[in-house]
């Protein structure tokens, strides 16, 4: 029973956590329509000319339809400024998302909670898939004219250069954000009972060993004692 409790104990919390990165990432999509979230951030030549500076930058950011910041300022200011909008509202987003995604953890069926292997593969092929999303249509609050990092990498293959090195970073950067995503799946999709691996879970190894310590070591067989 306590390798059967601690198994089941900790899968509950691993489904939360799924959950919680499900409803996160829920969350944010939204953000990918211009009606619910829009920032830019670009150069600003005469603001720098007005001003006596060597750069300048202006940024925007709208929300639900409104302009919630429209600013210009030396430098990266304005990008700055629009970054930290982004990162706020993101989080808070995310945030109200995985409160959601818990309660609907706390809301499911005990079958859906019960113990079970990662599936490593199906991980893999989860994480594959949401990786190739994410370069199709990039983060919500980067993607330009709904053209994520795929279609930027693409072009510059036609160019040859140093800027191939940010796109190998981007890609990276975007396999983070799919890693955890692809595992909340995996973990969902093995409580209900989907995988590509035959092992046995965890409660059924606890049921087969309690079943085995129940009838003593060396216990005479029923039908040798019969003859």
């Amino acid at each position: 029973m306590g390798v059967r409790g601690a198994a089941g104990r900790i899968w509950a919390a691993r489904v939360t956590v799924a959950w919680a990165v499900l409803g996160a990432t829920a969350g944010v999509c939204p953000m990918y329509t211009d009606a619910v979230y829009y920032a830019g951030c670009w150069a600003d030549p005469d603001y720098a000319h007005t001003h006596g500076t060597q750069d300048a930058s202006a940024g925007r950011v709208k929300l639900f339809g409104r302009w919630v910041y429209d600013g210009r300022g030396q430098d990266r200011h304005a990008c700055r400024m629009v970054d930290v909008w982004t990162v706020g509202i993101g989080g808070v987003v995310a945030g109200l998302g995985a409160a959601v995604g818990v309660a609907v953890s706390r809301a499911l069926p005990q079958r859906a909670r019960r113990p079970a292997r990662t599936d490593l593969v199906l991980w893999a092929l989860l994480t594959g898939a949401v990786a190739a999303g994410l370069a199709a249509a990039g983060v919500p609050w980067e993607n330009e004219n709904g053209r994520g990092p795929w279609w930027y990498a693409r072009q510059s293959l036609r160019r040859p250069g140093p800027h191939l090195l940010y796109h190998g970073q981007e890609g990276f950067r975007l396999l983070v954000f799919a890693l955890p995503v692809g595992w909340a799946l995996q973990v969902v999709a093995a409580g209900c009972g989907f995988r590509t691996s035959s092992r046995a879970d965890p409660e059924q190894v606890a049921d087969y060993r309690d079943r085995n310590t129940a009838e003593p070591f060396g216990a005479p067989d029923s039908g040798r004692d019969a003859r």
